[in-house]
């Protein structure tokens, strides 16, 4: 039976396996900033009236830092 549990589809993902697959976490900071900017380039992320979205300040101060 720990066999067919550890098999189901509801079985956690665990980091380790992550890692054999050459995944490596990224500070939250950067994985937003690229999130919002695949977005806007790709008209997914507009405001309500259809106007490209603005970054908050927090992300463009972040962002020069570290340019």
């Amino acid at each position: 039976k720990a066999d067919a549990h550890q098999n189901s589809p509801g079985t956690p993902v665990s980091s380790a396996k992550l890692s054999n697959l050459g995944w490596k976490p990224r500070a939250l900071e950067e994985t937003l900033l690229d999130s919002i900017e695949y977005y806007r380039k790709t008209g997914i992320l507009q405001d309500v009236e259809g106007q490209t979205y603005r970054l908050p300040d927090i992300f463009r101060h972040y962002q020069a830092a570290n340019e």
